[in-house]
């Protein structure tokens, strides 16, 4: 599972465009979502997943193993991310 955690200023914003490109170029080999931080179970996930508000836009792959939760932070410019980089 790959979460983009956004603000909603950045709903319009390329980075969006290009990870939605990115799920439709993955259909079906992982899922692809986004949300924001702050409201209902939004901020129940962003807690989960470690998002941080003053850290966003950010990208968090999650996977659940049989034993335990793998998470992988991007590390690079969200705003910059390219749909080969989110493959």
């Amino acid at each position: 599972t790959l979460v983009m955690f956004r603000g909603d200023v950045d709903a319009h914003d390329g980075f969006m465009k290009t990870f939605e490109k990115s799920a439709d170029l993955n259909q079906g080999n992982a899922l692809f979502s986004y949300s924001g931080v702050t409201e209902g179970g939004q901020a129940k996930i962003a807690k989960m997943l470690g998002a941080d508000e003053n850290k966003l836009p950010m990208l968090i792959a999650h996977m659940q193993t049989n034993d335990a939760r793998d998470r992988y932070f991007y590390s690079g410019s969200v705003k910059d991310i390219t749909t080969d980089q989110v493959t």
